[in-house]
């Protein structure tokens, strides 16, 4: 009887060990202001195209998404944002499926004090189809003494005193109205001298 009765515990206690090591050892962190991220999104720069771009979590816990503006993400983990970002997209008729995928960036770098651009601040920009349909131009570049920033083609925006969103609205204006492109998919990313450095790194041993 005893024999029995101690097998059936350890049959339990391996059944419970067994749930206890198939669970997660730990959750993925929620995303925190002043997080820095990286976004993909499918078929952004044309059917079957994944695009993937940065941003960084502001003090109210939004990131801003090409053609789409704002996004609360705050206290969301990377997976449960994502699914937001997959959410907004299609109730907005924007893309059926964009399966996107959020993840955390660690450059070891300092960030910029919060705040909007201005002067000698470090904009990383990344922009779609306007060097062709499914084209992506990326680019980091210093905001002038005048707190201007110069784009291609001849286009130049004053980014001093605006947010991460709203310096994308004034890019994408900024074409339209050189009649370059209609409806620029473009993104925005204020970041420090450190970042800069980083990431320009980073790209160049993505490109190799």
């Amino acid at each position: 009887m005893l024999s029995r009765l101690l097998a059936r515990r350890g049959v339990t206690l391996v059944a419970l060990l067994s749930l206890v090591a198939a669970e997660p050892a730990t959750r993925e962190a929620p995303l925190q202001p002043g997080d820095l991220v990286r976004v993909t999104v499918n078929q952004l720069a044309g059917p079957n195209v994944p695009s993937d771009f940065l941003e960084r979590v502001d003090a109210d816990g939004w990131i801003a998404l090409p053609l789409v503006g704002k996004l609360k993400v705050g206290k969301l983990s990377p997976a449960e944002a994502a699914r937001a970002v997959d959410k907004i997209y299609h109730e907005m008729q924007l893309i059926g499926a964009a399966n996107a995928r959020i993840e955390h960036v660690q450059l070891n770098t300092k960030p910029p004090a919060p705040g909007p651009f201005a002067a000698g601040d470090f904009a990383h920009v990344q922009m779609w189809d306007l060097e062709g349909p499914g084209i992506e131009t990326r680019l980091i570049k210093e905001v002038s003494a005048d707190g201007k920033l110069d784009l291609p083609h001849g286009v130049s925006v004053k980014l001093a005193g605006l947010s991460d969103s709203d310096a994308e609205v004034a890019v994408a204006k900024a074409y339209h109205d050189a009649e370059l492109i209609n409806k620029l998919q473009v993104c925005v990313l204020r970041i420090s001298a450190e970042e800069a450095k980083a990431l320009d790194e980073q790209h160049k041993a993505r490109a190799k």
